[in-house]
C-alpha cells in the first residue's frame, strides 16, 4: 500500500498558510454558517489524475493488502526526507507511551502558534514522505510550527493505545502554546481521529483547540450508510472492505458507534468552530453531509465546503478544484 501511496503522490503539490483563528462560539450565540458548493465542472486535471489512480489500480491493490490482515509492513514511519530537514529544524521527543512526537519548524525560528496534525493511512499506515514534504509546505509559508504525534497503529494497538498517546501530547502543546495559538487538523481517519480527540478533551474538561479542521475524514466506522455504497463506485481510491478489516482490529472488541472511534455518534455541543471539506465521489461524502445537518439542528459552528466528483486526497493535487481549497483555507485562517 506504501508503494501505491508513493506512486499517487508523487503527483503532488502542497501548498497552505495559517493564521490566528478565533475563539468558541457562546453556545447561546445563533451561528451563522457557510456551506459552500463547488458546482462547476470538474477540471481537466482532475479527470487526468482520476484516469491515472484508475490505471494504476491503487483501489483494487490497497484492497488485497487490507485483506492479508499483515499491517505491518506499513508501520515504519517515512525518513524525513533531506530537503525537508534542510529547510526546517526538525525536533524529536519521546511520548509517556514511548512513541515519537515530531515538530516541524523553519530554521531557527520560535513559532508562537501550531497545528496539531494527525495523518491519514487507515490506521494501519504511517506517515509517509509526502506527508512531509506537505507539512514542510506549510512551515515554509507560515510562521508556525507543526506537532505530529506517531501515534500507534493496528494490528498491534488499537483505539486505546492511540488515544494514551495524542492526548497527553495534545495538552503539552496547548499548554506551551495556549488554546488561541493551536489548530487541530486531521486528513481522512487522521480527520476522525481528530473529531474524535475533540469530543474527548471537552468530555474530559479538557481545553478544546481554536479550530478544528476536517479534511475528508472518517466520521463513521460503522460505515452503515446506505449511500455509501452508492458513491463507493465512484470512488477510485478509498477501499470500505479494507477500511471496515482495520476498524474491526481497531475498534478493541469496543462497540464501533463509540464516539472514540465514529465521532459522528458523539454530542457536538462545546466543540471548538470545525471547517469540514469533502468531495462528492468520496466514500467519506454521506457521513460529512448528515455531521452538516446535525450542526444547523443544535445550533453548531460548522462550516461545509464540497466539491463536485472530487475524490479522495484530491485536496493535495495540482488541480483548480484544490487550488480553491487553498483560497478557501486561506480565508478561514486569515
Amino acid at each position: 500500500m506504501v508503494k501505491t501511496y508513493s506512486v499517487l503522490f508523487m503527483l503532488l503539490l502542497f501548498t497552505n498558510t495559517y493564521a490566528k483563528p478565533p475563539g468558541l462560539i457562546d453556545s447561546n450565540e445563533i451561528v451563522q454558517n457557510t456551506n459552500y458548493y463547488h458546482m462547476e465542472r470538474p477540471s481537466f486535471k482532475s479527470k487526468i489524475y482520476r484516469a491515472l489512480i484508475r490505471i494504476m489500480g491503487i483501489k483494487t491493490k490497497i484492497e488485497k493488502e487490507f485483506r492479508t490482515g499483515d499491517f505491518s509492513k506499513f508501520h515504519k514511519a517515512a525518513s524525513i526526507p533531506d530537503k525537508v530537514k534542510s529547510q526546517c529544524d526538525v525536533l524529536y521527543r519521546k511520548s509517556p507511551t514511548g512513541r515519537t512526537i515530531w515538530e516541524l519548524k523553519k530554521k531557527n525560528s520560535m513559532p508562537q502558534r501550531y497545528i496539531f496534525f494527525l495523518h491519514g493511512g487507515g490506521f494501519v499506515a504511517n506517515i509517509t514522505k509526502y506527508d512531509w514534504f506537505f507539512l514542510n509546505k506549510i512551515v515554509q509559508h507560515t510562521d508556525l510550527g507543526i506537532v505530529i504525534p506517531d501515534y500507534p497503529l493496528v494490528p498491534a494497538s488499537n483505539y486505546k493505545n492511540v488515544f494514551d498517546m495524542v492526548v497527553p501530547a495534545y495538552e503539552e502543546l496547548l499548554q506551551q502554546a495556549g488554546r488561541e495559538n493551536v489548530v487541530l487538523m486531521g486528513f481522512s481517519a487522521g480527520g476522525g481521529l481528530a473529531f474524535s480527540l475533540a469530543q474527548y478533551v471537552r468530555n474530559n474538561q479538557l481545553t478544546q483547540p481554536s479550530q478544528i479542521i476536517l479534511l475528508s475524514p472518517f466520521l463513521d466506522a460503522t460505515m452503515q450508510n446506505p449511500e455509501i455504497q452508492i458513491i463507493d463506485k465512484y470512488d477510485p481510491y478509498i477501499d470500505i472492505k479494507g477500511f471496515s478489516k482495520a476498524i474491526s482490529i481497531y475498534a478493541a472488541n469496543t462497540n464501533i458507534s463509540n464516539y472514540m472511534i465514529s465521532p459522528i455518534y458523539g454530542a457536538l455541543e462545546g466543540l471548538a468552530p470545525i471547517h469540514l471539506f469533502a468531495g462528492t465521489h468520496e466514500v467519506v461524502l454521506p457521513d460529512a453531509r448528515r455531521l452538516v445537518t446535525l450542526a444547523k439542528e443544535k445550533n453548531i459552528a460548522l462550516n461545509y465546503y464540497e466539491y463536485k466528483e472530487m475524490y479522495h486526497a484530491w485536496i493535495f493535487l495540482n488541480m483548480p478544484e484544490a487550488k480553491d481549497v487553498f483560497n478557501k483555507l486561506m480565508h478561514i485562517l486569515k
